[in-house]
């Protein structure tokens, strides 16, 4: 039985064809056409995509590519993301830039086994915010190597205006950052160079949508000095969801989330 596997963004989940496969012998080659593949649209903001598999399922290695606006094998593919062993059947890839994609993800069960499944996707420029949004802080940007996201506001309060969240954002929806293995360093900074005294990062597992059991990773600065950029190590390798909470030095404080795989 092939496992259904779910595309999951900014949009309904939906269930990738399987055009391709062989398990257990059983094996069929179908070249998908783009005319019928299921179709998913969004503004997709810089966060990353997942792919979702029944709880079980054995993946022993895998690959997500994209092809923009083409039939694939006609134009060169676009790596997304891919990795070994995944004990919780759930893939987590960056999203692909501005344009029309089709998405191919393969999962390899064994030393033959695999599946092929395919979408369209349409990436759009993402909505405009709601005009409470324009008052807001600045962009917190985390940069790991020459890989770099713009961290999902949380709460804060800023010249004179709030805004709260209500919950937890999860991973699914926060910005995916990849992090290198060989990257001993981070660094966290604020758009247009805005000033900040004190920072603390926190993290937890991204399947934990509640934030259960958060950990602490670092902090510094103090009250009175102004930091415009700050360092700290990474988390151990996994799949993680982080926080970087910051005090503004002019008043005030925001949270920024962001979903890290750690290599």
């Amino acid at each position: 039985m092939i496992p259904v596997a779910e595309l999951h963004g900014p949009f309904e989940p939906i269930a990738g064809l399987a055009a391709s496969y062989c398990l257990k012998g059983d094996c069929q080659e179908t070249p998908p056409s783009p005319d019928g593949l299921p179709r998913a649209s969004a503004g997709l903001g810089g966060s990353g995509l997942s792919i979702e598999f029944p709880l079980g399922t054995v993946i022993s290695a895998w690959e997500v590519t994209a092809t923009r606006g083409a039939a694939e094998g006609s134009a060169p593919e676009a790596l997304l993301g891919s990795g070994r062993s995944e004990p919780y059947a759930t893939l987590y890839v960056a999203a692909p830039d501005k344009g029309d994609w089709l998405l191919r993800a393969t999962i390899h069960s064994g030393s033959e086994d695999f599946v092929d499944y395919h979408w369209s996707l349409r990436v759009r420029e993402p909505s405009r915010p709601p005009p409470m949004s324009d008052v807001g802080p600045p962009d917190g940007l985390l940069r790991a190597g020459r890989q770099m996201v713009t961290g999902l506001e949380g709460s804060f309060c800023y010249q004179e205006t709030c805004g709260d969240i209500g919950q937890l954002p999860t991973a699914r929806i926060s910005p995916l950052l990849r992090v290198p293995g060989s990257a001993s360093e981070m660094t966290f900074h604020l758009r247009g160079g805005t000033g900040f005294t004190t920072w603390s990062v926190a993290y937890w597992d991204a399947r934990d949508d509640q934030g259960m059991e958060t950990m602490d990773l670092a902090a510094g600065g103090r009250e009175g000095a102004t930091l415009t950029a700050t360092d700290f190590q990474p988390p151990p390798p996994g799949d993680w969801q982080v926080k970087i909470s910051v005090a503004f030095r002019d008043g005030g404080d925001a949270t920024y989330f962001s979903h890290l795989i750690v290599d």
